[in-house]
């Protein structure tokens, strides 16, 4: 008898894993398809840095934000780049931008590409240099 019900709790857990594995692929889906035009990063870690980004500054992306990428094969972006679209999405919500912006953003790369914050630069390219797949 308890034997079955050790069978049916590891059967639950794993059912209830299985769920919690397709609702973040959901969220990650939504995620890219809300801040990102379909052609440029649809990977998991950019949707991470999107939304720590997000978290981290109350920010809100939309693929508009990211258009003038278009024209790059394949489409990169630095962390300048990136850092000059969120103080002007920050500018646009009406608030000054963190005096520690830059180091705000960069740890949020950090953590989200798994590269030392310090090593940052604004020419640091998310793809090429900083292994963003």
């Amino acid at each position: 008898m308890s034997g079955q019900w050790l069978g049916l709790l590891c059967l639950s857990l794993l059912a209830v894993l299985a769920t919690l594995q397709f609702l973040a692929g959901l969220y990650c889906w939504y995620v890219l398809e809300r801040t990102t035009p379909r052609y440029l990063f649809w990977t998991i870690d950019w949707a991470d840095v999107l939304v720590r980004l997000e978290w981290e500054f109350g920010i809100t992306f939309c693929p508009d934000d990211f258009r003038h990428l278009e024209r790059q094969q394949p489409p990169d972006i630095t962390a300048g780049e990136l850092f000059a679209i969120v103080r002007r999405k920050v500018w646009d919500a009406g608030r000054p931008a963190p005096a520690d912006s830059w180091r705000r953003l960069s740890q949020a790369l950090g953590e989200a590409l798994n590269v030392p914050a310090p090593s940052l630069l604004c020419e640091s390219r998310l793809r090429a240099d900083l292994g963003m797949e």
